[in-house]
């Protein structure tokens, strides 16, 4: 069992599942529920992202790319999470706002989509988020303060 009580706060609980996560894969489990990136592999949230996001898929089929990059640098740069966590692309579809972060995912999902064997690189600094395509990068402001680079 995990030592968690319906007394304990937020903080509280974080610190334990902490303590825990090297003996106890619930607790390990419980950071990529939370989608904290800061804590956790990026792999099982690329993943996703990549291969089960089928709201974003439909709503922007009918845009172009240079139309969807439009969209997405419209839309709020403000994620539906705090700090580190960040939203998988159809949240950032359904609350029409996202972190740059999560807005390059959005783009790196939907070109995945049109043409599978596209080269993609997400490369993730503190204050911004940039999807290579090919040859093209994207660049997106990012507040998560993460520092990553992955391809997809």
């Amino acid at each position: 069992p995990i030592p968690i009580t319906p007394g304990m706060n937020r903080a509280e609980i974080c610190e334990t599942l902490s303590q825990l996560r090297d003996q106890h894969p619930v607790a390990d489990l419980a950071f990529y529920a939370a989608r904290d990136l800061s804590k956790t592999d990026w792999h099982p949230f690329i993943t996703a992202a990549l291969e089960r996001n089928p709201v974003i898929l439909e709503a922007t089929q009918s845009l172009t790319i240079d139309q969807l990059i439009e969209t997405l640098q419209a839309l709020p740069n403000e994620s539906v999470y705090d700090a580190t966590r960040v939203a998988q692309p159809d949240e950032v579809w359904n609350y029409q706002r996202g972190d740059g972060l999560e807005c390059a995912v959005v783009l790196a999902t939907c070109l995945r989509a049109r043409d599978p064997a596209r080269a993609l690189k997400l490369t993730v600094r503190p204050d911004q988020a940039t999807l290579l395509a090919g040859d093209t990068p994207y660049h997106f402001p990012s507040k998560k303060g993460l520092q990553h680079e992955i391809d997809l």
